[in-house]
């Protein structure tokens, strides 16, 4: 099978509470995107919402516009080769929050995975906590959410775990597969798919597709505002 795969940026940091916090400590003022734009998540067409996200990486979810652009330029590629209207963003972006621990603290991975592990409750309920599994035996767990997030998310978990004292590892995973296909990740690498050139006042008016066919071939698509769009050899 073949895919659309991108990058995203790590940025953005924020926090959540655990128990015992102060009343406010999970306030929006304190977590990671706006309510109006995560209300927007996940969108009809999600290849399109992944890849908007590369538009702009400091975002927590795509802008409606760039989704709309995105959405517009994979259909009107598809229209020119139908060859690519299977061609997915499949399950080469991060969609899964990764937690490791050993020890004692390995505890908390049984919590963790069935979304009732305190500090992360107000993360969970915001971003929408799609259920777990196990990753490596008894010492990795990942967990799926509902929505479309770049990974600014992942510092607001690692900095709830801290916060509650818990010494585990939380990382953002690239290869599970979307919510409701779990078990199992697909185990392909990621490669950049989609690129923009950005005019003066930071509109897209040029973006590159890369369409991944197999492991050795791949096809570039150039889509400029009002032209078709164009195979570069």
């Amino acid at each position: 099978m073949a895919w659309i795969v991108r990058t995203l940026v790590a940025l953005a940091m924020a926090g959540c509470a655990e128990e015992g916090d102060a009343p406010g400590a999970c306030d929006d003022g304190a977590l990671p995107g706006e309510l109006d734009d995560l209300a927007r998540t996940p969108r009809e067409d999600r290849d399109a919402e992944h890849l908007a996200l590369s538009l702009d990486p400091s975002a927590v979810v795509a802008a409606e516009e760039d989704y709309e652009l995105v959405r517009d330029d994979l259909a009107a590629i598809r229209r020119a080769a139908p060859r690519l209207m299977d061609v997915g963003v499949g399950c080469g972006h991060p969609n899964a929050i990764e937690v490791w621990a050993f020890g004692p603290e390995q505890a908390v991975l049984g919590p963790a995975m069935d979304g009732t592990y305190t500090p992360f409750a107000c993360l969970n309920e915001r971003f929408g906590f799609a259920g777990g599994e196990l990753v490596d035996g008894a010492h990795g767990i990942a967990f799926a959410l509902d929505g479309v997030y770049s990974s600014a998310i992942v510092q607001a978990y690692r900095d709830a775990a801290t916060e509650a004292g818990l010494g585990a590892d939380v990382s953002l995973d690239a290869t599970w597969l979307l919510p409701g296909e779990f078990p199992g990740s697909c185990g392909r690498p990621q490669r950049t798919s989609v690129a923009a050139l950005f005019d003066g006042e930071g509109a897209a008016v040029e973006r590159t597709y890369t369409f991944e066919l197999d492991a050795e071939a791949a096809e570039t698509w150039r889509v400029v505002e009002g032209a078709t769009p164009m195979l570069l050899e």
